[in-house]
C-alpha cells in the first residue's frame, strides 16, 4: 500500500487554485472550506489513474468525487454515514404519537461516532408512560432530516436476538434499549412488574 498527499499545503497553499471554492465536493458539506478546486482537480487524477476494478469512497463528500470522477469501467462504492455537528440531537420518537424529546449526544472527535444518556425523566411524563417504545434518531446537524440510529450500523442480519440489553428499573417503571426487527434502537419503558421486563 502506498500513501501520498494528494494536495501538500506547506508547499501549495498559495496555489492560484486552491484559493478557489471546490465546485465538486458538496458545498452542504461541513469540510468543504478544507477543499479547493485544487483538491477537485488532484483527487479526480487520482482516481482517474487507478488501475483497480474497485473504488471505495469512505465520507459522504468524497462518496461524491467517486461517483463524478472515478472512471466508468471500475465498480463505484460508497460506504454511507453521517458527519454529526457540534448541534445534533438525538431524537427519541414515543412510537404512535408526536411526542419527542430532544437530547444533545457526545460526539467523537473525528464527528463520526457519538453516545447519549437518557433517563426516567425523558421517558416519562406528559403523554409518555409506562408500557410505551421510544423509537431513537439522531440529527447530525439542525438542518438534516432525523436518521433511524441502528439501522445500518454493521453486517449483523438479526440484532434483535443477537444484542439482548438488561432492564434498569427506578422509580417502579423498567427501561430497556432493544433493536427492532428491522434493526433499528428503540427503548421500551414499562411497569417494573410487566412480563416484558420481569424482576
Amino acid at each position: 500500500m502506498r500513501l501520498r498527499a494528494l494536495v501538500d499545503l506547506p508547499k501549495e497553499a498559495d496555489h492560484p487554485l486552491h484559493q478557489r471554492p471546490a465546485k465538486v465536493f458538496p458545498s452542504a458539506e461541513y469540510r468543504h472550506r478544507q477543499y479547493s478546486e485544487l483538491t477537485d482537480q488532484r483527487i479526480g487524477e487520482c482516481l482517474e489513474a487507478l488501475d483497480t476494478d474497485v473504488v471505495i469512497g469512505t465520507r459522504p463528500g468524497l462518496n461524491v468525487h467517486v461517483a463524478r470522477q472515478a472512471p466508468q469501467r471500475v465498480l463505484r462504492v460508497g460506504l454511507h454515514g453521517a458527519e454529526l455537528r457540534e448541534d445534533a440531537t438525538v431524537r427519541l420518537r414515543l412510537r404512535g404519537s408526536d411526542t419527542v424529546r430532544d437530547l444533545s449526544p457526545r460526539i467523537d472527535g473525528d464527528g463520526r461516532g457519538f453516545s447519549f444518556t437518557t433517563g426516567p425523566e425523558d421517558l416519562t411524563g406528559g403523554a409518555a408512560g409506562p408500557g410505551r417504545i421510544w423509537d431513537a434518531f439522531v440529527r447530525p446537524a439542525a438542518d438534516a432530516p432525523p436518521i433511524r440510529i441502528g439501522r445500518l450500523l454493521d453486517d449483523v442480519a438479526d440484532r434483535k436476538h443477537v444484542f439482548v440489553y438488561p432492564a434498569l428499573t427506578a422509580g417502579g417503571l423498567s427501561s430497556r434499549p432493544y433493536y427492532t426487527v428491522d434493526n433499528d434502537l428503540a427503548i421500551e419503558v414499562a411497569p417494573a412488574e410487566s412480563p416484558i421486563c420481569p424482576k
